[in-house]
């Protein structure tokens, strides 16, 4: 998925935005009479200005203001139904606001000659996915997706949403390609948990990780940060075998601030590298029921809010934080 697809949810998803609580537990009782409500600080760049601002602010702007000023019980799909009623009120003051894009498409990979398309979409009252199959760019009079199809392998698909308004989401774009499984490895004599290794150390990028300071090394049972003393310019290498319950294309997602890469049989899988607020990449890859040998890297250096997260999704294993019954040294 390209850059452009993804700017306005990189450091505060709407969702985020929504389902924040208060850190009322860090305040004094005594001073809780003083906190009279919320704010929200808008951190512009280069590219922040006219349509692109307002995008970025609307209608993450109208989820800040419901968890501010109303007691609606906090059900995000709720919300998202209401949403629907702010968009003519936005149309008539000319206000541009961000449209979701179908979700589901990527450089995918599959293990038989058609591959499935299978798009998502949140909860949007008259949100419409529209699509083409042959590169062009989809708009209301493109085919209408209403279920899941199967295409030959190495289809292009385009798909955006449209509203009843007429006013669309950006484009995204996937593709696929016919692969065979990875094998796993034989190995003997494997215990629980994984190897890590924590490093001190200001870094920008991983490839810089060997210029950092190793402190200690030693065995946890998940990939997460060990110590609540790791507050920032410190680095982590999870390294051991992930257990690949059945055959299948997994999905691994890296959420991350800063960044990381996971590897597996020594290639990149996923990369998320680099100083940045949270942000999400995923991949996904063919794996053969076994032992995969992989190493996962992180490090945190940056201003932006400490978040690490690796979650996997595969056949009869719904997406999730990868647990430790999978993890082996």
């Amino acid at each position: 998925m390209a850059d452009e697809e993804r700017r306005y949810a990189v450091a505060s998803p709407m969702y985020r935005v929504y389902t924040h609580r208060l850190a009322m537990g860090k305040i004094s009782s005594a001073k809780h009479q003083n906190v009279m409500g919320m704010e929200a600080c808008f951190w512009g760049g280069h590219d922040s200005t006219g349509t692109a601002l307002f995008e970025a602010v609307f209608p993450r702007l109208i989820a800040l203001a419901e968890k501010a000023w109303s007691r609606e019980t906090e059900d995000y799909n709720a919300f998202l139904h209401r949403l629907g009623h702010h968009y003519p009120l936005l149309d008539q003051m000319n206000i541009p606001y961000y449209i979701p894009h179908p979700e589901g498409l990527y450089d995918d990979v599959c293990l038989t000659k058609e591959y499935e398309v299978n798009l998502t979409l949140p909860p949007l009252p008259g949100a419409e996915i529209h699509y083409t199959l042959n590169g062009s760019e989809p708009d209301r009079l493109s085919a209408l997706y209403t279920t899941p199809f199967k295409v030959p392998v190495g289809t292009v698909i385009r798909a955006r949403t449209v509203l009843s308004n007429g006013r669309m989401s950006i484009p995204v774009t996937g593709t696929s390609r016919k692969v065979s499984l990875l094998p796993a490895v034989k190995v003997d004599r494997l215990a629980a948990g994984v190897r890590t290794a924590i490093y001190k150390g200001k870094i920008t990028t991983l490839r810089d990780m060997p210029l950092m300071t190793k402190i200690t090394d030693t065995v946890m049972s998940g990939l997460f940060c060990p110590y609540d003393s790791l507050k920032k310019n410190f680095g982590l290498s999870f390294t051991g075998f992930l257990s690949i319950p059945a055959d299948g294309v997994y999905s691994f997602y890296l959420n991350s601030c800063d960044g990381s890469n996971l590897f597996l049989h020594g290639d990149t899988i996923v990369s998320n590298d680099y100083c940045h607020p949270r942000l999400t990449i995923v991949r996904r890859v063919a794996l053969a029921k076994g032992m995969h040998p992989f190493r996962v890297d992180y490090f945190y250096s940056s201003i932006f809010e400490k978040h690490f997260v690796v979650e996997v999704a595969g056949p009869g294993l719904p997406r999730t934080e990868i647990p430790a019954g999978m993890l082996f040294h």
